[in-house]
């Protein structure tokens, strides 16, 4: 079968290869579409912390199984399914995950091997090619949920690209009200028919102060301290995206979060129950969802596309794998 490895930083070759005998716990998954995430192009630009080559990258995949004939999405973690995590529901915390597109290959190939409990049926009203899409979009709730979303809560949310976009659409769902921080006039600029489309108030800089919660889906530590600066006395703060390496937090965030009693958490991945709660919010929402999908693509496309997506100048890519 076709699939397209990452053998070093820089180096992405489409090739032919075995697919491995699944175990009795796994299944096969016919890919048919494979959603392009900025991490895919980082990894290929520079590598990551997680990642183990040679790697078939991708972790956004919807597909048949080819076990039961079902049209399915994967959540792209394989766990113990016995730590405390697993059992309590919070299995992107297990110790021995292993990540389809890291640190176990991935869904830009036409087949993949996954752990059965790792399938999300895909329900009526909701087509594959938009099914790539919940997982990005679980990512989101996960978020929303460690700052404990409220009704009525107004979010301020940092970064207009796909997740960013795809954050304020999540919002709604908690009956909360996002506001987008884009700083690139002309990522705002590309947004603008979603943004105006789902009626979420963008801008530059935040419109104000006193925000229930902010969150940082952009990797940058000036948007830390401006988020802080512009949410309540006891709000929250959500690190979506890590920070770079070369990035120092100073006592001036410190004291910001100590004397106004800010609550900080981080959100990593996501579960498999969100990952139903976004097929929902996607059955419901799939013209919404649509304007963010800016094409399709080969297998043969996608280290054209890279660049782009690496600079944060594209919606979302899917690649449809035949």
């Amino acid at each position: 079968m076709k699939a397209l490895r990452l053998h070093q930083v820089g180096e992405l070759r489409l090739d032919e290869v075995t697919l491995p005998e699944p175990s009795p716990e796994e299944t096969v998954v016919r890919v048919r579409y494979c959603a392009l995430c900025r991490t895919d192009a980082k990894m290929w630009q520079k590598g990551q912390r997680d990642l183990v080559l040679p790697r078939v990258l991708g972790h956004e995949v919807s597909g048949i199984d080819l076990t039961s004939g079902r049209e399915v999405v994967v959540w792209p973690g394989a766990t113990c399914g016995s730590c405390s995590f697993c059992i309590q529901g919070s299995e992107n915390l297990c110790p021995d995950i292993h990540i389809m597109g890291f640190n176990r290959d991935g869904g830009l190939a036409q087949a993949m091997v996954v752990p059965k409990e790792s399938l999300i049926p895909v329900p009526a009203g909701v087509s594959l090619r938009l099914a790539c899409l919940a997982e990005p979009l679980a990512c989101c709730l996960n978020a929303l949920h460690q700052i404990q979303t409220r009704p009525g809560d107004r979010i301020l949310v940092f970064g207009a690209g796909p997740v960013g976009l795809l954050m304020g659409l999540a919002a709604r769902s908690f009956s909360a009200r996002a506001f987008v921080v884009e700083k690139e006039p002309a990522r705002l600029e590309q947004s603008q028919v979603y943004l105006d489309r789902l009626g979420i108030p963008a801008g530059t800089q935040p419109s104000a102060k006193g925000f229930d919660a902010a969150i940082n889906v952009c990797a940058a530590t000036d948007t830390l301290f401006s988020g802080l600066r512009s949410t309540r006395a006891g709000g929250s703060f959500c690190l979506f995206s890590g920070l770079p390496h070369e990035d120092t937090i100073t006592s001036d965030v410190v004291n910001e979060i100590h004397y106004r009693q800010l609550r900080v958490t981080g959100a990593y991945g996501c579960t498999r129950a969100q990952f139903h709660e976004a097929l929902d919010i996607i059955r419901q929402h799939d013209r919404d969802i649509e304007l963010l999908v800016e094409g399709e693509i080969t297998l043969e496309e996608v280290t054209g596309h890279l660049p782009r997506i690496a600079d944060g100048q594209a919606l979302k890519i899917l690649v449809r794998i035949e």
